[in-house]
């Protein structure tokens, strides 16, 4: 509805995980023996179906709620006060030195750059009555689905009316 924005795990990603494991419990689980290897990935697949994860954004109930894990008894879940979102964010974080050159010797990465993983992290700050910052992560992507995090970002921040920030 209009007063209730979701963030989930979609039907389609969990589809994927299904049919993984149908299709790996077929190679795992003969009449004649069970094979250990598809039988672990079927049932690691099956794990991949009931796990949940998913942010709720409710006007109404004025709370921003987390809820992760398996379905449908073991799951953890957060809530915090809509009022106390303060800004959304998106910060992207990777290579040290990603044109190769450097003053300082020091500061040069001991891993090539070429292998340094950059990546873009999109985060709720609230700020409590005692005026105290918590950063809270909802997504962590490669930097390459950046503009992905960012449009839900955006999306977020609109409807809850707080304003949207990217740090490159």
């Amino acid at each position: 509805g209009s007063d209730r924005l979701v963030l989930r795990v979609s039907f389609a990603w969990r589809m994927v995980f299904l049919v993984c494991a149908l299709f790996l419990a077929a190679a795992g689980f003969t009449a004649e023996r069970i094979y250990a290897l598809p039988a672990t990935g079927a049932v690691l697949s099956l794990l991949a179906v009931l796990y949940d994860e998913r942010w709720a954004f409710s006007r109404d109930a004025a709370t921003v709620e987390s809820r992760f894990g398996l379905l449908p008894v073991f799951f953890r879940r957060t809530t915090f006060a809509l009022s106390a979102l303060d800004t959304v964010l998106l910060r992207q974080r990777g290579a040290v030195n990603p044109g190769g050159t450097t003053a300082d010797p020091a500061a040069v990465p001991m891993v090539p750059v070429v292998l340094q993983k950059r990546f873009a992290r999109l985060s709720l700050r609230f700020t409590d009555d005692a005026g105290l910052h918590q950063l809270v992560t909802v997504q962590t992507e490669s930097h390459r689905r950046s503009d992905y995090l960012r449009g839900i970002g955006q999306a977020v921040a609109e409807f809850c009316d707080v304003p949207f920030e990217s740090e490159e």
